[in-house]
């Protein structure tokens, strides 16, 4: 963390997610003691699945409390959680909301909830990480510059104000204030009609009591309603500068370079050697696994195969013989040996004559009988 402010430097309204780890909570206390901390959605209810299991039944109780844009929605959810899990939603309450809680949040989140983006870097350099450290810091600069190149060139694609991105966002909420209806109350301040809690809307101060225009950045449904009401086909003037499509160039317009083959590097005369530590003695215990940490509920869950009752693999790639679903009549019903007299009893209205018998291996075999 001390080299990340190094490197970054003092950040207006930084957000920080992570999940609960006390060492990563008193570094960003020390080292960013203005950045405002929140936790991630996903680590919390792994964490709250080890206290209680029964809110795997509750998931969607949770997850629309961490969700809310409005209070009142929040604390709608929130009551339904505290009636059938009364323990879970006191740890809620412990951890403090305004650090899970999108409606409650002390910094900007932008929208997002999770750290999932850090955990796609974890799944992208899961193999890479087991390599020495100047090989894994080329492989994340060839894969950084790969990126900035593929996004340099859709980006000088783009025509439009905002990026596809938003665009598509914009689009959802456009199609679900079709019904909604405009009371204008200024020529700055309209109340939008939407069947539920109505929403205010301020042109002036950029807001709207949803609480979805200020949180994500770009315009709700009544800020879209609005804009059609002031005969604006385009709505997406209301959206915040990070989603412009110059941003997006700008974002990427920086070329990363490959670093030259090691033969050709100008190395100074005072470099310090660094020698490999001293491994002549094993050190005591078990050998860790060079694999990432997994979080509190991230533990691989053993299956069990159904048909053999065994850990570790399933029904479909179950190796035990199963059993034959076809039998064989035994033998002393047809015969012993092939040398056997066959005895058999006549069909009803057929001489036995007009029977004829057949050989098998389990015995003479009557077919006059079938």
């Amino acid at each position: 963390m001390g080299h990340l402010r190094d490197c970054i430097g003092h950040v207006r309204n930084l957000t920080i997610i992570s999940d609960r780890a006390n060492s990563i909570d008193m570094a960003i206390r020390r080292c960013f003691p203005d950045a405002f901390h929140g936790l991630c959605g996903v680590h919390l209810f792994r964490n709250l699945k080890t206290r209680c299991a029964r809110i795997k039944n509750h998931k969607w109780k949770y997850w629309k409390a961490v969700k809310a844009y409005r209070e009142v929605y929040f604390n709608k959810h929130m009551n339904r959680l505290r009636r059938v899990l009364p323990q879970c939603a006191e740890t809620l309450d412990n951890v403090g909301i305004e650090r899970w809680s999108r409606v409650h949040a002390l910094g900007a989140r932008y929208g997002f909830m999770t750290s999932n983006s850090a955990e796609s870097i974890n799944s992208l350099s899961r193999h890479a990480r087991k390599l020495p450290i100047t090989m894994l810091m080329e492989f994340f600069r060839a894969s950084v510059q790969d990126w900035y190149y593929k996004k340099r060139n859709v980006a000088e694609t783009l025509e439009r104000r905002v990026t596809p991105w938003t665009e598509k966002k914009i689009a959802k909420r456009v199609v679900k204030s079709a019904s909604w209806r405009v009371k204008p109350c200024s020529n700055t301040l309209f109340e939008v009609s939407d069947n539920t809690l109505n929403g205010l809307v301020d042109l002036d101060a950029k807001t709207c009591t949803c609480g979805k225009w200020q949180i994500s950045g770009f315009p709700c449904g009544h800020v879209i309603k609005v804009a059609l009401h002031l005969n604006q086909d385009d709505s997406t003037v209301y959206a915040m500068d990070c989603y412009t499509s110059d941003i997006y160039r700008q974002t990427y317009a920086e070329i990363v370079y490959p670093i030259p083959h090691p033969s050709e590097w100008e190395i100074p005369d005072d470099l310090q050697t660094v020698l490999p530590p001293v491994m002549d003695k094993r050190l005591p215990g078990r050998p860790k696994n060079r694999d990432r940490i997994p979080s509190k509920g991230e533990e691989k869950r053993k299956i069990t195969c159904s048909r053999c009752k065994e850990r570790g693999h399933t029904r479909m790639t179950c190796r035990a013989p199963m059993p034959s679903q076809t039998s064989f009549p035994p033998p002393t019903q047809y015969g012993s040996s092939s040398s056997s007299k066959a005895h058999h009893v006549p069909s009803k209205g057929k001489s036995t004559s007009q029977s004829k018998s057949h050989s098998s291996p389990f015995g003479t075999i009557n077919l006059g009988d079938f």
